[in-house]
């Protein structure tokens, strides 16, 4: 099952391309780092050092952020 997203670069590029959960999910380290909200995934790679949560972000690495931003 692929998902209906969109990957958006730190710098607001925007690329069209649909990527698998499992795709995603392949992305999970503080070098690599995509995360899925709203059914859009972004490529946080650039901002983990910068994240006010510090590694927080991690927890939902290559993964649905939804929980991290709407608690």
């Amino acid at each position: 099952m692929k998902l209906d997203v969109v990957m958006y670069q730190f710098a607001n590029i925007k690329a069209s391309k649909t990527y698998s959960k499992a795709e995603v999910l392949l992305h999970n380290k503080r070098t690599d780092c995509w995360i899925i909200v709203k059914d859009k995934v972004y490529n946080v790679t650039l901002f983990v050092e910068e994240h006010p949560g510090g590694d927080a972000i991690l927890t939902h690495a290559g993964d649905d952020s939804m929980g991290g931003f709407f608690g």
